[in-house]
């Protein structure tokens, strides 16, 4: 339902996804990038030319990156002010006068700010923070891949060995917390 508030804007939407897209993979890229820059360092023809040269392209990747965010979070916050402002406009005039009656000006005030107000945040940051992150997770595995298969398989299966070791040592740690209250 509250994708019907931004809808009409689905050129706005595929261009902040794309922006999306191309600040992921710029970071993802610029990150890559440091290991032909050492592995070229530590080669015999390494030079500082090399070393420049390594360094300006990482600038510009993450410059590119940057102005995509740039771009992203400028139209998305111009697509969830909209999108906020026909929320508020259908609550004051969908709203029977009987509900403005029964209910408590804070309540109401609460209503039209505060919760519109998480809506439009959701829709400004939640919704693209979240295919971001899912785009950093795939790229990362699949440069993970790419760089080395066994060491990537070692981080896989380490992960939930780790996290079954931070689930005990918090459990540990919750009884002598209590303890010590």
């Amino acid at each position: 339902r509250l994708l019907s508030y931004i809808s009409h804007e689905k050129g706005k939407l595929f261009f902040v996804f794309f922006c999306v897209i191309a600040g992921t993979a710029a970071n993802l890229a610029g990150s890559y990038m440091l290991r032909p820059i050492i592995n070229g360092l530590t080669s015999e023809n390494g030079s500082v030319a090399f070393l420049l040269k390594g360094v300006l392209v990482m600038l510009m990747i993450y410059l590119v990156g940057t102005l995509a965010q740039y771009m992203q979070q400028k139209i998305m916050i111009g697509i969830s002010q909209n999108a906020i402002q026909k929320l508020r406009n259908e609550l004051f005039q969908k709203m029977p006068v009987r509900y403005y009656d029964t209910n408590n000006h804070g309540d109401l005030m609460s209503r039209f700010t505060n919760d519109v107000d998480a809506v439009g945040e959701m829709l400004n940051n939640t919704v693209v923070q979240m295919i971001s992150g899912l785009i950093s997770i795939i790229g990362t595995f699949s440069l993970m891949l790419y760089t080395n298969v066994w060491l990537t398989l070692i981080t896989v299966v380490m992960i939930p060995l780790m996290l079954q070791a931070v689930k005990k040592i918090g459990s540990m740690s919750r009884k002598y917390y209590r303890a010590q209250q």
